[in-house]
């Protein structure tokens, strides 16, 4: 709306009371398919860093896969495997070809979370093409924050050469 009353652009998607605000006529209301919808609006511009992480967040990405059997369900056990949860998978038509989708997915928790981290790679071997879109805290957080590895990891470097009596404590202490 502020875009808008400067002259910037020639019209925006905002709430009525921006337009009050910054002094706008509206050119249509009521556009909203369902009532008590939520818009949501996503700013794009060059890659930066991520916002900080701060426990309950949503990271998004954006992917291709090859078309074959079960290309979808191998993408998704990576999530799957690693306790990663999704709050929302679209898929649209590339129109490239038959049975090319681009698949757009946001994910419970923060690109610096490691299992989050550890999703995105796996995704990357899998996709023909990803693209992360970037992680942001969660106005209202709903779903499953991934698994803390602190343990897991620890557990893994007791078992290297070496290391024997400290995977043995490892364990006791997990007890």
């Amino acid at each position: 709306a502020a875009a808008g009353a400067a002259g910037e652009v020639d019209a925006a998607a905002a709430p009525a009371r921006a337009g009050e605000i910054h002094g706008l006529e509206p050119l249509a209301t009521g556009v909203a398919d369902v009532k008590g919808a939520n818009t949501r609006f996503v700013l794009v511009g060059n890659a930066q860093a991520s916002s900080e992480r701060t426990g309950q967040d949503r990271t998004a990405i954006v992917f291709t896969l090859p078309n074959r059997p079960a290309a979808l369900w191998t993408a998704l056990s990576e999530l799957a495997v690693r306790s990663v949860d999704m709050s929302r998978i679209e898929s649209r038509p590339t129109r490239t070809g038959m049975g090319a989708y681009v698949f757009h997915m946001e994910l419970i928790g923060h690109i610096e979370d490691e299992a989050v981290a550890e999703a995105l790679a796996g995704l990357h071997r899998r996709t023909e093409r990803l693209t992360f879109l970037g992680s942001w805290p969660q106005e209202t957080p709903v779903g499953n924050p991934p698994p803390p590895y602190s343990d897991s990891r620890g557990w893994v470097r007791g078992l290297m050469p070496g290391s024997f009596e400290d995977a043995n404590n490892h364990a006791r202490e997990q007890r």
